[in-house]
């Protein structure tokens, strides 16, 4: 769909992830580009997950964070690498044949002018087959 001389994706029915859109940069001006940055997300973009004990918590999911940065900076302004990946535990338990797992790592996002920002994630499993 074109929306005033702009090309707008369409949502597609899995997850609300646009089909075949191209990744064009919407913003030129650092200003705008700063501004655009600073913008809260809604509660429609922030989803919740099982937190266990502590019980619902939000995050972002990985295709709405890839989509905003590709519409802020452009599909070729930016990219990401696993900088690190370190097993923190494993361990298989011998009588329920179950392993408990976890891993950390640290993740770079970088953009064309070389600036970049590097913070650490966690993932764990207990008591899985």
């Amino acid at each position: 769909a074109i929306t005033g001389g702009k090309l707008a994706c369409l949502p597609s029915p899995c997850h609300g992830m646009p089909l075949d859109c191209p990744r064009i940069r919407e913003f030129d001006d650092p200003i705008e580009i700063q501004q655009r940055l600073e913008v809260p997300l809604g509660p429609d973009e922030i989803a919740l997950r099982d937190g266990g004990s502590a019980g619902k918590v939000p995050y972002i999911e990985g295709w709405r964070a890839i989509d905003k940065a590709q519409r802020i900076f452009g599909f070729d302004g930016w990219s990401s690498k696993i900088v690190g990946l370190t097993k923190e535990y494993e361990e298989r338990h011998q009588s329920t044949h179950r392993w408990s797992t976890a891993y950390s790592a640290i993740v770079r996002v970088e953009l064309k002018d070389g600036t970049y920002h590097e913070d650490v994630g966690f993932g764990s499993c207990m008591n899985e087959k």
